[in-house]
């Protein structure tokens, strides 16, 4: 979980959104962009609009904002607030657009030129670029005066790998604002991703010194010290995040590190490494699949099936997850299929899932099509699924087809970060097909650096051992 919750500093309202936040326009607060000015009755469903933002009403705040438009369609405020709805949603080539015609009507327009950079961020390595070039120009405007966009420029910087330069603005960010929090919680995964944990921590640390409720610097906290191995204090890191989380889904993501620290064990994972079992809708399920009761948990969906409320896309699931961990591969294809028909595209992980059970019944033609529709699937959404890419690259590098597969495993890779590490395993074993033994034996070390007790540790030191010498 890497949700880096920052914004435009001059914005006139900052709302938390995804993984960042986004700067809304409303004519009733004074800012840098109330250098738009309207007439009475746009003004007027600008502030409209940005009610129903803040209550969670996309499509009315859409509908009002086009009127806007359609009164004066020079009225960039308008774009930028329906970008901020579409992202918001998820929507995020939707977003994007907006932010781009509001940047059109004015090219200097800050609050549009740090959106359009964390629309662009969200959409994945090859956009940060691009994204870079927006932050740099909104830095600019501000003359190099805010904290947040130095922050949200180094987060690019640092995800694109370029540790030197984003060292350099998170010190920018922390010597504008010392108690800046996200800044420091930037720092820190900058150092956890250079394994320099000691710093990590210390960053860590000075997150929560200046945020004392601050849920991802706990978190950050949880990670490292998993890292050090030091389990105690990683479980009591991520109670204390829980306690200050208000996102359910990262609640439930500090819920399962929870559990299996405490547990000891590996959580239950699909195939080629993905990492959590698929959501389940009723607490009693999701217990049992994590204590992988098997037989208990087929019974309780079987039960939940067998009423017409509990026929859903998401028990279907469940219920194909399970039986394809009971080794009932039909039956759990069947599963799946219900699940892709109730959900009527929407839903890429059943589509993964059934590609999964498919493997496992020994139809790889058709498995490799699943995994391809849930790759398709999940751009649509704007989100990412980095075992599906995983998976779609093995059934490749199976058929021989190494340059696509080598494609798709470095997609994973971009979207899992360090959540997946068999997917370095698996590129190391391509690269050895294709002679870089050198680019091999990084992905063995990583791989082993990641996961040192993991299920493929043993191969990956032997194969380390045969292209080196050493296996360490």
């Amino acid at each position: 979980m890497q949700a880096f919750r920052s914004g435009c500093g001059w914005n006139k309202v900052a709302t938390a959104l995804l993984v960042a936040s986004i700067t809304y326009v409303s004519s009733t607060v004074p800012a840098l962009a109330q250098k738009h000015r309207y007439a009475p009755e746009v003004e007027q469903r600008i502030g409209a609009a940005g009610k129903l933002l803040k209550e969670g009403n996309f499509d009315e705040t859409r509908k009002v904002l086009q009127d806007a438009i359609k009164m004066d369609p020079a009225c960039g405020d308008a774009y930028n607030n329906i970008g901020i709805s579409y992202f918001r949603e998820g929507q995020l080539k939707d977003a994007e657009s907006n932010f781009r015609m509001a940047l059109k009507i004015d090219p200097l327009y800050l609050e549009a030129l740090c959106n359009l950079g964390l629309c662009l961020y969200q959409q994945g390595e090859s956009h940060y670029d691009e994204a870079i070039i927006y932050f740099r120009q909104a830095l600019e405007l501000t003359h190099n005066s805010d904290p947040q966009l130095h922050k949200n420029l180094a987060d690019v910087l640092r995800d694109g790998g370029d540790y030197k330069e984003a060292l350099k603005h998170y010190g920018e960010a922390v010597k504008l604002q010392p108690d800046y929090a996200p800044a420091y919680n930037g720092l820190s995964m900058l150092y956890y991703r250079t394994k320099n944990y000691d710093q990590a921590y210390a960053e860590a640390q000075n997150a929560v010194k200046m945020r004392p409720n601050y849920a991802l610097g706990y978190f950050y906290l949880g990670m490292i010290e998993t890292a050090r191995k030091h389990t105690p204090e990683a479980i009591q890191f991520y109670e204390t995040s829980l306690k200050y989380e208000p996102n359910p889904r990262y609640a439930s993501d500090t819920r399962l590190k929870i559990s299996e620290l405490k547990a000891g064990l590996a959580p239950p994972s699909f195939p080629f490494g993905a990492t959590t079992p698929p959501p389940a809708v009723n607490e009693n399920v999701s217990d049992l699949v994590r204590a992988q009761d098997w037989g208990k948990a087929e019974n309780v969906l079987e039960r939940m099936l067998s009423t017409p409320s509990g026929k859903t896309a998401n028990n279907y699931n469940n219920y194909g997850y399970v039986l394809s961990r009971r080794g009932k591969f039909e039956q759990a294809t069947q599963a799946y299929r219900n699940a892709i028909k109730l959900s009527k595209g929407k839903f890429p992980q059943a589509h993964y899932n059934l590609g999964q059970a498919l493997r496992l019944n020994n139809d790889a033609i058709e498995a490799e099509q699943e995994f391809s529709t849930a790759i398709h699937e999940s751009q649509k959404l704007n989100k990412p699924f980095p075992a599906a890419y995983n998976a779609y690259a093995l059934l490749l590098k199976s058929r021989g087809q190494l340059t696509q597969a080598n494609k798709y495993y470095k997609v994973a890779l971009s979207q899992a970060g360090n959540s997946m590490p068999v997917i370095h395993y698996n590129l190391g074993i391509l690269l050895e097909k294709t002679e870089k033994s050198k680019d091999a034996v990084r992905e063995y070390k990583q791989y082993l650096t990641l996961a040192p007790s993991g299920k493929n540790a043993k191969q990956a030191k032997e194969r380390l051992k045969r292209l080196t010498g050493d296996a360490r």
